[in-house]
């Protein structure tokens, strides 16, 4: 996905969600997606290259996080958007592209020094 349609993507979130995209930075550490953190709206949001996988796909692994969370799983809480869905397909430039937001998770990024049998 090139810069110009990621940036249509982003113009497009405050729409669908309550994100305050002027104050987005991207996260590191999205290998297969485009991750974006607002830290005004203790908002993380994944951009998912449309070719990269199905929708199906994307909506079950979202689905699958939501019912761990909704049974007592500690997992990232999965934020509806506007429309009450757990994953909003963004029409730009004629693609379909698969976005899904996140309350920001407490915490730091793992790193090779972190890793300990108790971390495991």
């Amino acid at each position: 996905m090139n810069e110009k349609v990621l940036q249509k993507v982003i113009n497009e979130l405050d729409t669908n969600y309550d994100i305050h995209t002027d104050t987005l930075e991207p996260l590191h550490g999205g290998y297969e997606n485009y991750i974006f953190g607002c830290r005004k709206s203790n908002t993380v949001v994944r951009i998912t290259p449309p070719n990269h996988r199905s929708v199906e796909e994307i909506k079950a692994e979202i689905d699958w996080i939501h019912y761990l969370q909704q049974h007592g799983a500690p997992t990232v809480q999965v934020i509806n958007s506007k429309q009450g869905k757990l994953v909003e397909l963004l029409s730009v430039d004629d693609l379909n592209i698969p976005v899904a937001a996140f309350k920001w998770a407490k915490g730091q990024m793992v790193t090779g020094k972190d890793f300990s049998t108790p971390l495991f």
